[in-house]
């Protein structure tokens, strides 16, 4: 038997070549359909539809009603959390997580719904700008505070503070420990300098709604409009400070701190109390100071 035909016979008896297995086809998680979007967010970024019959700062939702929002949640990949504490809904947190590589696209797309700040691409900027972190109020006194992060979108709603509620808030601030304000405020409380400046997000004002001017978005924690910045030093609040465009704020203050002494030249109201000295500067700037 010639060589030619010892290869041929071999080459016939030998096993077959296994098939490769099949291609397990990876499947991106769905978007959030517009139909669910719809029932998350309300027209003008409201709590949806979903949470009819409920009302942040009122009363606790009935069981029906939490199971109808953990079904949703469920059905929708997405996270709902409920503040309920002293039987009073304090606060609507949503999560959404947009998977893929075109979660940008879905994440956008909400964020407009809850009219997401922009420089509005001036001449003097190379792009439009986008801000990441924002809030605005809607007109039942609703609060609304949005983070944006790659594809996630975080929404919390709450009451918005009354103008008394929010000077009550931060004089109560001063000389408490920074560690038992941090366990108390959770994500609210931001460090913007290591053991000296913090950042307390608190419901009082609009963000920067439609547009602002800069070509890079501001820091955070320079941000006025979503908290208190607070001052510290070894680890106890020394000074508060916060700017709201209110007409009452001076007025406000001097409903709880008295009458105040007037430096004309400098446009400054200050008041001395016990220990700690309050000041409004511009009418729109207040700081609460210890001695």
């Amino acid at each position: 038997m010639s060589r030619a035909i010892v290869l041929c016979a071999l080459a016939a008896c030998a096993a077959p070549e296994a098939a490769p297995p099949p291609h397990a086809n990876v499947l991106e998680e769905p978007w959030l359909s517009h139909e669910a979007d719809a029932q998350l967010v309300g027209p003008d970024g409201e709590p949806g539809p979903l949470f009819e019959g409920m009302a942040v700062g009122g009363s606790a939702p009935m069981p029906a009603q939490r199971e109808r929002i953990a079904a949703f949640a469920r059905a929708n990949h997405v996270t709902i959390d409920l503040e309920i504490d002293d039987d009073e809904l304090r606060a609507i947190r949503v999560e959404v997580r947009y998977g893929g590589g075109f979660g940008y696209e879905g994440a956008d797309l909400l964020a407009r719904r809850l009219h997401r700040p922009n420089n509005g691409a001036p001449c003097t900027c190379p792009e439009e700008t986008l801000l990441n972190d924002w809030a605005f109020t809607i007109a039942d006194h609703v609060h609304a505070r949005v983070r944006q992060r790659v594809g996630t979108i975080g929404i919390r709603w709450q009451p918005k503070l009354e103008l008394s509620e929010l000077i009550e808030r931060a004089d109560a601030l001063l000389d408490q420990r920074t560690a038992d304000v941090r366990a108390e405020q959770h994500d609210r409380w931001i460090e913007v300098e290591p053991g000296r400046r913090y950042l307390l997000e608190l419901p009082f004002r609009d963000g920067f709604t439609g547009t602002f001017r800069s070509c890079d978005p501001p820091a955070l924690g320079d941000r006025t409009d979503l908290g208190i910045q607070v001052t510290a030093e070894h680890g106890r609040i020394t000074a508060v400070a916060f700017e709201t465009f209110d007409d009452d704020l001076s007025a406000a203050l001097h409903a709880r701190f008295g009458r105040p002494r007037i430096e004309r030249d400098q446009g400054t109201a200050t008041w001395h109390v016990r220990d700690r000295i309050v000041s409004l500067d511009d009418g729109t700037r207040a700081t609460i100071a210890k001695r």
